[in-house]
């Protein structure tokens, strides 16, 4: 009889002591309800715990998203927590399921600020809750702001998460963003704060071939936002970016990229202040803007920089004996929009070097704009709209001293001209090809060469002599 009575209550009256238990202690530290939509047993193989099926802690609404639904969740048991003195669970183990973090379009978020049930009167009042360790097995993680359309999704989280006495928090996990398999390190010093004015954050992401580093402020209330120092480099900046979401297909592979400096993000934007930033061979200084809230990406590059070398930036197809005849391929022009301030010591397209100059421009919906000015050699301006059903291009440039067997071997395969030249243009094209750009060629070109000027060049036989070379 009394084994009977024993058993009953170690497969009845327990579990069902222990789930009261934890769902008290979990309203307390967090204000939540704990819902548990399945079953609930005591298991004591492999190992003894209580485990639950379909289990959902509510948002803060009726009409906001879950915080949590868990497909299983275990709790494994010691003695202390047998027979009740084990002050609540220590671990907590979740297989699969989603975690949401979602502010609504009026501004209020799902996840209740924890200062609130701190106010509360509790059997842990005195002393605090216990420390809790949270076992994550193939966990999504969603974070997603209404009012600016930005967030962000970790899926197949594998890790762990340790909450403190005093709400102090540190992640250590693996996870999935974008197929690319990410480990994140990361200790918060209190969630409250978080979720109220801000709370001191480090940071660490690593990645295949790259790594993010953060310290500073965290705020994620009814806006995110970090603010503080942090650095970032990748052994292979196309693969970088186009994780990012800026695929620039016509950068080469394999360029270290690395930028350390002031960071200061909201919801949708990214910038790096007074920022160390080095591309392979150059390096610069300046400030670099990311923002995520337009149709496409935006970048803003406001920099100084040693030396521009434009070559080692793209793959030069110009080498290509078949380059004229080749369509341009225009995926990079509607990837990202851009605009840029380069102060440069020196802008190198080699073997064409020109000196100390201001770029400016911008890539917008498809059009690229950009300016040449406070060089020695002069001044241009180049619109490339990529946009149209046709490609068509605006060419206007005033240059001297330009060595004219470089330029023109460059950009137009013509290796019989020597010296120094001045060089005026003032073009329009349109075409789906060079050479077809070429061949559609309408205004005024003048080149001065020193010992000998051409000018008043014939367009159209020029576009024939090019197709021939």
């Amino acid at each position: 009889m009394l084994a009977l009575a024993m058993a009953t209550w170690l497969v009845v009256f327990l579990p069902a002591s222990i789930l009261h238990m934890a769902m008290r202690d979990f309203k307390n530290r967090t204000g939540h309800d704990l819902i548990v939509k399945g079953t609930d047993s005591l298991t004591f193989s492999p190992r003894f715990g209580v485990a639950l099926k379909e289990v959902e802690v509510p948002g803060t609404s009726v009409n906001q998203p879950a915080v949590l639904i868990a497909k299983s969740v275990f709790v494994p048991l010691g003695v202390a927590q047998l027979f009740g003195l084990g002050g609540g669970a220590g671990q907590v183990e979740i297989d699969g399921g989603t975690f949401s973090y979602v502010i609504d379009a009026d501004g209020r978020a799902n996840l209740r600020n924890i200062d609130e049930p701190a106010k509360q009167k509790s059997d842990t009042a005195v002393n605090g809750p216990p420390p809790v360790r949270l076992s994550l097995h193939n966990v999504t993680a969603l974070v997603k702001n209404l009012t600016t359309g930005s967030g962000f999704t970790l899926a197949q989280i594998d890790g762990e998460v340790t909450i403190d006495a005093d709400q102090a928090v540190g992640f250590k996990a693996s996870a999935t963003v974008k197929d690319q398999r990410i480990h994140i390190d990361a200790h918060l010093k209190s969630v409250a704060r978080a979720l109220g004015e801000g709370s001191p954050l480090d940071l660490a992401i690593e990645t295949s071939g790259a790594n993010f580093e953060f310290t500073g402020r965290v705020v994620a209330g009814q806006k995110f936002g970090l603010a503080g120092q942090g650095s970032f480099d990748t052994v292979d900046a196309r693969k970088a970016l186009s994780w990012l979401g800026m695929d620039i297909q016509s950068l080469k592979p394999n360029l270290l990229l690395a930028v350390s400096g002031i960071v200061d993000s909201d919801d949708t934007t990214f910038t790096f202040k007074n920022v160390a930033l080095q591309l392979d061979r150059m390096k610069a200084q300046g400030n670099v803007r990311y923002t995520l809230a337009g149709t496409r990406p935006a970048l803003l590059l406001d920099l100084g920089i040693d030396r521009l070398d434009l070559g080692l930036l793209s793959q030069d197809t110009l080498t290509s004996t078949s380059w004229r005849e080749q369509a341009f391929d225009l995926h990079d022009f509607k990837v990202v929009d851009a605009e840029f301030r380069l102060a440069t010591n020196q802008v190198v397209y080699a073997p064409i070097v020109l000196g100390s100059s201001q770029i400016s421009g911008s890539l917008k919906n498809g059009v690229f704009d950009a300016r040449l000015e406070g060089t020695r050699e002069g001044s241009g301006h180049f619109t490339f709209d990529a946009a149209s059903q046709t490609p068509a291009l605006k060419l206007d440039l005033a240059l001297k001293d330009v060595e004219v067997q470089h330029f023109l071997a460059r950009l137009m395969g013509m290796k019989w001209a020597m010296g120094t030249a001045q060089i005026a243009t003032a073009l329009t094209a349109q075409g789906v090809s060079p050479a077809a750009l070429i061949g559609s060629l309408v205004g005024k070109g003048e080149i001065r060469v020193a010992q000998a000027t051409l000018t008043g060049v014939d367009l159209a036989a020029l576009a024939a002599s090019l197709t021939q070379a």
